[in-house]
């Protein structure tokens, strides 16, 4: 089977958050059917507290009682599937069943939902390093492309997303040791090549904006330098190279 990967959403942004609490119902977004990751675990049981906090990483608080996420699953039968479907993918089932998800605030809530179900379901304990690690890195690179345009919603909402994408990588790497053959090589040579070619497209941005003064692109390329050398450092094996390289190519 062809190893999957991530989709380019059309999800926009809101400003970058520390703390978020999500409560509330679901919502959408449609996108073409791709591959899918097989999983030895099947659909489980999570509702035997009266509120759980789903969060699949610190910086964001999501709870939900029990009774709602029996009645969201219930409704969203994908979040729980046997398969691990991408979560671009998954948004985009949900969005021809309801309208739950169909707002942008909306689809972050569904993609938090996402890693939930699927943290539960690849291992939360096992995993954890490995989704600490792809949540910083992807939110590093996210951070990056948002300075280099500027900002916007896009950025903000991705913020959330991410968890989605993290946990759906961490099911690619479940495959990838346990079905396919992984190949095992020094990667120094071509994340050396990744970042330079990052940094190149960073000169190239910053020194030819027309909106910042030199002292302000001096400013901004000391920054987004540190930013780059700060996803150098996160890059320790073939697996974060690759999917440093497909988030960033998938989504900027």
């Amino acid at each position: 089977m062809t190893r999957p990967f991530f989709l380019l959403t059309a999800a926009s942004l809101c400003s970058f958050i520390n703390t978020t609490e999500i409560d509330k119902s679901p919502k959408k977004h449609i996108l073409p059917s791709q591959h899918t990751v097989p999983q030895k675990a099947t659909a489980i049981s999570i509702y035997d507290k009266d509120t759980i906090n789903i969060s699949t990483d610190d910086s964001i608080v999501t709870k939900y009682s029990r009774a709602d996420l029996k009645r969201i699953v219930e409704k969203n039968p994908e979040l729980n599937d046997d398969r691990s479907l991408p979560p671009d993918i998954c948004w985009g089932e949900s969005l021809k069943i309801s309208s739950d998800y169909d707002c942008e605030a909306c689809g972050d809530d569904y993609y938090v939902l996402y890693a939930y179900f699927l943290r539960e379901k690849n291992g939360e304990a096992t995993y954890r390093q490995q989704r600490k690690t792809l949540i910083e890195l992807y939110r590093d690179i996210n951070y990056l492309f948002g300075r280099l345009n500027g900002g916007g919603t896009y950025y903000g909402h991705q913020y959330a997303r991410i968890l989605g994408y993290a946990e759906y990588s961490i099911s690619v790497y479940i495959y990838q040791n346990e079905y396919a053959a992984v190949k095992s090589y020094h990667i120094a040579k071509q994340k050396k090549l990744y970042l330079k070619s990052l940094l190149q497209f960073i000169d190239d941005e910053v020194n030819n904006n027309p909106e910042l003064s030199p002292v302000e692109k001096a400013k901004r390329m000391e920054e987004l330098v540190k930013k780059t050398n700060d996803i150098g450092r996160l890059i320790t094996t073939r697996f974060y190279l690759e999917m440093a390289q497909e988030f960033q190519y998938s989504h900027y």
